[in-house]
């Protein structure tokens, strides 16, 4: 009774409690589809305009995570416009993330090249805050695994961003420590000291066994010497247990 009388006193009350009822209906594993989506339809009447707010907070996340599971793309479509404005603070929240992990994998079907277009130059640039940060780290993750190789690689390649543009390498490349050493083995050393802190970062934040944590280590075993090898070995080796 408390929770109740204390949740009428937050802001938009009303709205919540609605779209709450909502989703305790469309939850129900025996609704069919099509009620679902009406459902759906009037949930979106309620947090149209306030999809970020929602998303921040852990009961009404879910219902935006019903609406990119259930919702017509032009629906999803608005999720995805609407949170664009606050993506960082949205991948890197313990409920919002949900909503994102939803929107990568909604948009990995081939038929939604635009969203995955629209997601991918939002994480872009968030690539190396991501692969450190504790609810960021799932976002991306799932981003590298969902999307398709092309968008995929490219996610990679933020690791090497910097080495990419001065090495003037094209995409498939960006993304392979090996072939940018090719290109400019005269940063080999800037290449590996940068790679071996960031493992280092990874692996302090118990983050290895994620996919791009192993591509990385394996980009470095490939290409250090045989003293930064046994180094590598003496810190991981923990983590091989």
């Amino acid at each position: 009774a408390r929770r109740l009388e204390r949740r009428a006193h937050k802001p938009l009350a009303e709205v919540v409690g609605s779209v709450l009822n909502l989703w305790n209906l469309l939850r129900e594993r025996t609704v069919p589809l099509a009620e679902k989506r009406r459902y759906i339809n009037e949930a979106i009447k309620h947090m149209r305009g306030k999809y970020h707010s929602m998303s921040m907070k852990h009961d009404t996340s879910r219902a935006v995570q019903a609406v990119v599971m259930y919702g017509e793309d032009a629906q999803v479509n608005s999720v995805l416009e609407e949170l664009k404005e606050n993506f960082v603070e949205i991948c890197c929240s313990q409920y919002a993330h949900f909503v994102v992990l939803k929107l990568l994998k909604w948009a990995a079907a081939p038929k939604r090249s635009s969203a995955r277009t629209t997601l991918v130059r939002l994480l872009k640039s968030l690539v190396r805050k991501l692969s450190v940060h504790a609810v960021g780290c799932r976002v991306l993750e799932t981003a590298i695994v969902e999307m398709p190789k092309a968008e995929s690689r490219s996610l990679q390649s933020e690791f090497f961003g910097k080495e990419a543009l001065l090495a003037n390498a094209d995409s498939e490349s960006a993304a392979s420590l090996s072939k940018l050493l090719e290109l400019r083995p005269d940063r080999r050393e800037q290449m590996l000291g940068a790679l071996w802190a960031l493992l280092q970062k990874l692996h302090s934040k118990g983050m290895c066994a994620f996919s791009y944590a192993q591509s990385l280590l394996l980009d470095y075993m490939t290409n250090c010497d045989v003293a930064q090898k046994m180094e590598c070995a003496r810190l991981f080796a923990d983590k091989a247990l």
